[in-house]
């Protein structure tokens, strides 16, 4: 029991580390001069770049997969772009601060969209903790000076997509390896970006695909490998632990990661009411008190 629970311990801090680099990424977004589209293609040329790179120099092939599981990690990729686009268009739109608070509804999404695809029962748990975040990410946004309601929108797409995709990986995560499971489905995103980032610009200027600035590429390796490879790695290993549920609500703290960074770097203090920072403490707490809840009943 002491060496399963020690287990888990290890795999939920490898999840909260992943979930920084993650709130790291509305940082760069911003940062990032392009749109959110082009962000998202440079960003999957850029990682499936590295990937490759490793994997040829370990010596390894990535695994091979039957069409049908080729299909559902490429689709599962479609998901995880669409999910960038929205968050990305949040960031650009609204403060990081409102893009990141909006992730915190995934794990309400989850519970309404894993029993679905798993078909099986709602848990009554689930339900009651992801019922909490509706109206404390309303008194969380409340506190925010300056709130733009088309970014929010964007925000909660990208919520939704979240939890979409973080449900279907779950259920084929164990079917292969990390690194053939990120290839595929980063060729996933990248196919999703090429398609929406050439049919936005047909007539346009090819330069303006490019980033034109030479932090916007120093910006873009950073987000492509610790970010994205790094990040995502940590997450997949962590999830053949966690319940899907679990991951997406420690992922529910990524706004506050997120958010610490923006104070220090865009000082976006000065749009947080008293009333924010309650809400901010309150969703904190949430997502302690959940995993020792399901500890105690599931031991």
């Amino acid at each position: 029991m002491i060496e399963r629970n020690s287990d888990l311990v290890q795999h939920r801090l490898m999840l909260h580390l992943a979930v920084v680099l993650f709130g790291f990424t509305a940082i760069l977004g911003k940062l990032i001069s392009v749109n959110a589209i082009t962000l998202v293609f440079w960003r999957m040329v850029l990682a499936l770049v590295l990937i490759l790179i490793l994997q040829l120099g370990s010596g390894q092939r990535f695994a091979s997969l039957s069409k049908r599981d080729k299909y559902v990690f490429l689709t599962i990729g479609f998901l995880i772009g669409i999910h960038w686009f929205c968050f990305y268009a949040a960031v650009k739109m609204a403060h990081v601060s409102v893009a990141l608070i909006c992730m915190a509804l995934t794990p309400m999404f989850t519970s309404l969209i894993e029993p679905l695809v798993e078909r099986k029962t709602f848990e009554r748990a689930d339900l009651i903790f992801s019922l909490f975040m509706v109206p404390l990410i309303y008194f969380l946004i409340g506190g925010i000076i300056g709130f733009n309601m088309m970014g929010f929108i964007m925000g909660i797409l990208a919520a939704f997509f979240a939890a979409f995709f973080s449900v279907m990986n779950k259920k084929m995560i164990k079917t292969t390896d990390n690194n053939t499971l990120m290839f595929y489905e980063f060729i996933g995103v990248l196919i999703i970006s090429l398609i929406t980032m050439l049919g936005m610009y047909q007539g346009g200027k090819i330069n303006e695909l490019l980033p034109s600035h030479s932090s916007d590429w120093m910006y873009l390796i950073i987000l492509a490998w610790l970010c994205t490879n790094v990040a995502f790695k940590l997450t997949v290993v962590a999830m053949k632990k966690i319940s899907v549920f679990e991951t997406n609500l420690i992922i529910g703290l990524e706004p506050l990661y997120g958010i610490l960074l923006a104070v220090f770097i865009f000082k976006e203090y000065r749009f947080f009411t008293t009333q924010f920072y309650i809400a901010a403490a309150l969703i904190v707490a949430l997502v302690f008190i959940y995993p020792l809840h399901k500890l105690k009943n599931h031991p």
